[in-house]
């Protein structure tokens, strides 16, 4: 049945058409204001001097498509059944699963932790009349020939209670590469670090930690700044940088070297300063020409009041507003997303778009704000910049984003990107 109500993720009333399996929740309960609270989709703030969260749409953080509506919409209440998947058995040539949101990703770390094979579509795939989307784990019988095979794979279903994914009989697909194709490729297990100590920001920090150990499951070594420069960085394949003060480590040198020599490094948020200030980068010789065509560094401001300090300093700030970012979700960066997704901006970094041997997997644009408070001199500057890039470096990877995709633990929707950013990407 058609009806018309407010797109959250166009801004605009729109005709939609409401299926068997949508959730429909009613503003008239007894919990009416805090309903009103989380699908609130701009919010009004009665002063810009504020905590560093001011947007918060529940729409938003879980990337979940939802309307608003005045009407009454007939319902029944929510029955939660088993999803049904056929049995796997001495048959079937391999698993196909999903790559949309964290129980995927669990899934993924848990089958590494048994010892299993993965490879990965880079492209969709349609298999036994079933569309797969980029990014969807293969888990193939003949990539792992051992007596076990399928016992091993039942019992992560069964530790997990996954059921998201499918049985195929064949390798042959009607459209995509074979299953058994060089194409695919194997996902190497990554060794992962992550940098914690002096300088680094402890709460960011404490994010991604828990992102790691907790959300997925996946094993990571923390190595602290003290002794950052005595560290092997060649036993890893992945080192994470959060926010943080890095000018006074004088680490740089070493971490070009861990990415010339194959290694990747995550930047998030302030992090990528540290590739800034670098003009062997791209994204440092962007950022170079940018400040060179605007004449950064002067900028007369006449005579202010010493009171009105902090009012004006937020004028250059982004107090935690959701932002939408447009995607090439062609790139490993942004598997499992559709064009678009949402991001919490919480500082006022911005990064023109790269040149070079880049990829500009993540960009803003003019209608990217999408609610919560962003300074007057800031939000002009924030269209038409990258949201997250990759360039190439040497034999390894620089992956740039942002802002933390999952920003204080709750913004499930950028899950995906991290993991994408860890397990993907240089692939």
């Amino acid at each position: 049945m058609k009806y018309s109500g407010y797109d959250y993720f166009t801004k605009k009333e729109e005709i939609f058409t409401i299926r068997d399996s949508d959730l429909v929740i009613r503003s008239k309960q007894s919990q009416s204001n805090m309903i009103k609270v989380l699908f609130e989709p701009e919010t009004k703030l009665q002063d810009s001097l504020t905590y560093d969260l001011t947007a918060w749409a529940l729409p938003y953080v879980f990337g979940l498509r939802t309307f608003g509506l005045m009407e009454t919409i007939e319902t029944s209440p929510v029955v939660f059944e088993s999803d049904y998947e056929a049995p796997l058995d001495e048959k079937t040539y391999a698993y196909i699963a999903p790559w949309e949101n964290e129980s995927d990703i669990r899934f993924l770390s848990a089958l590494i932790e048994k010892g299993l094979k993965v490879r990965f579509l880079n492209k969709p795939t349609i298999i036994e009349s079933t569309e797969f989307k980029r990014g969807s784990l293969i888990i193939a019988k003949a990539d792992n020939p051992s007596d076990n095979f399928i016992d091993k794979l039942k019992s992560v279903k069964k530790d997990l209670a996954y059921r998201r994914g499918k049985p195929v009989n064949t390798g042959m697909v009607k459209l995509g590469s074979d299953l058994g194709a060089n194409s695919i490729q194997y996902l190497k297990p990554p060794k992962v670090a992550l940098l914690a100590g002096s300088g680094v920001s402890p709460t960011t920090f404490g994010e991604i930690w828990f992102y790691l150990e907790q959300t997925i499951n996946y094993p990571v070594s923390i190595l602290h700044t003290e002794y950052f420069k005595q560290i092997d960085l060649t036993q890893y394949d992945v080192l994470i940088l959060t926010n943080g003060r890095f000018g006074g480590l004088q680490i740089t040198a070493k971490l070009m070297e861990f990415v010339r020599n194959g290694g990747k490094i995550i930047c998030l948020g302030n992090a990528n300063q540290i590739f800034v200030n670098d003009r062997d980068t791209q994204l440092g010789k962007a950022v170079a020409a940018e400040r060179n065509r605007e004449e950064f560094g002067y900028n007369p401001t006449g005579l202010k009041r010493y009171e009105n300090r902090e009012r004006s300093e937020i004028s250059n700030t982004s107090a935690g507003s959701i932002y939408k970012v447009y995607l090439d979700n062609t790139h490993p960066l942004a598997y499992g997303y559709d064009t678009t997704m949402y991001i919490i901006k919480q500082n006022a970094y911005v990064y023109p778009l790269l040149q070079g041997n880049t990829w500009n997997v993540g960009m803003f644009k003019e209608d990217s704000h999408i609610s919560g408070f962003v300074g007057a001199n800031l939000k002009p500057n924030i269209p038409q910049t990258m949201a997250f890039g990759v360039e190439k470096y040497g034999r390894g990877e620089l992956v740039y984003i942002c802002d933390s995709p999952v920003f204080r633990g709750f913004w499930y929707s950028g899950n995906i990107l991290l993991a994408n950013a860890i397990f993907f990407v240089g692939q």
